[in-house]
């Protein structure tokens, strides 16, 4: 009698400790000697003039970028992001995204407004304005962080507008955007005005996009020979490089003859569930035990 395996199920989890002057030119030409001389006052209140139009512009011009250079916002956004993944619904597991915002208002406390957008190759997708989720509280130099499902509404389709790429776009690509190089920007609004300007700077995370595909099973075959005391070896090829992983292996029994295989994944409970690092695991006696003649 053989044993014969009928599903196993492994993916791969990252988590990694992971932008002219315009001047006036003079027409005409005059032949050599011929050059009619200004007189001297009339010269020295020209180049006075066009010295001091030099110099303010000069100081407009210094000014005007010292202006921007030094602009504060009552709130300080922060992101960082320790693996970015095609599929929106990643962006809520813990750790992932996490989002740091400082108050440093006047007012002890400030109910604020989160937005996000997230862009990468031919999409952008960022925050609905009718999604008005309850105000997020900040205290008064006083660090809140955001993460896993404190975001989860954020990453929603739902409360997300598509650009680029449609929402009915991504759901027929499988719920996958496009992989490539992407930011995660976030911007902070007054919760009771939030069609002003923003009122934080706009914290932003860059990197690259690739989806981490499930790991290719090598070894056991689609039937293995029993053996006593039971030893059965499960090894796999990872399709990912770069970042820590999680596997999650999931053995199923045919218990429900006649039934396809999806009937019984998603209608009985595995026989064995276990999460390992290693690209590995052997089944002992220690695990339940497998049935023979059992598919």
């Amino acid at each position: 009698m053989n044993t014969r395996i009928s599903h196993i199920f492994a993916w791969a989890h990252p988590r990694t400790a992971k932008i002219a002057v315009r001047g006036r030119a003079l027409r005409g030409s005059w032949p050599c000697g011929l050059v009619p001389a200004a007189p001297p006052l009339l010269s020295l209140a020209r180049a006075i003039r066009r010295s001091g139009t030099v110099l303010l512009l000069v100081l407009g011009l210094v000014f005007s970028w010292h202006h921007a250079q030094s602009q504060t916002f009552p709130v300080n956004a922060l992101v960082q992001v320790s693996g970015f993944s095609p599929q929106l619904e990643a962006y809520d597991d813990p750790g992932r995204v996490v989002v740091t915002l400082i108050s440093t208002d006047e007012r002890p406390e400030y109910e604020a407004l989160l937005r996000i957008s997230l862009s990468g190759p031919g999409f952008n997708v960022r925050t609905r304005e009718d999604f008005m989720p309850f105000p997020i509280i900040l205290r008064r130099n006083q660090p809140l962080v955001l993460t896993g499902t404190q975001l989860r509404d954020y990453f929603d389709p739902a409360n997300l507008n598509f650009q680029g790429a449609t929402l009915e776009n991504y759901l027929a690509n499988g719920g996958l955007l496009s992989e490539g190089p992407v930011s995660l920007c976030v911007e902070v609004y007054d919760f009771y005005r939030f069609f002003d300007p923003p009122v934080s700077n706009t914290g932003c995370a860059t990197g690259f996009m690739l989806l981490h595909r499930p790991p290719i099973l090598t070894e056991p075959g689609t039937e293995v020979e029993p053996s006593f005391p039971q030893q059965l070896r499960f090894q796999w090829q990872p399709q990912h490089a770069g970042v820590a992983v999680r596997y999650t292996l999931e053995v199923y029994e045919d218990i429900l003859p006649g039934m396809g295989d999806n009937l019984i994944i998603d209608n009985t409970q595995p026989l064995l569930l276990k999460t390992t690092t290693a690209p590995f695991y052997t089944m002992t006696s220690l695990d339940p035990l497998l049935q023979v003649g059992t598919r």
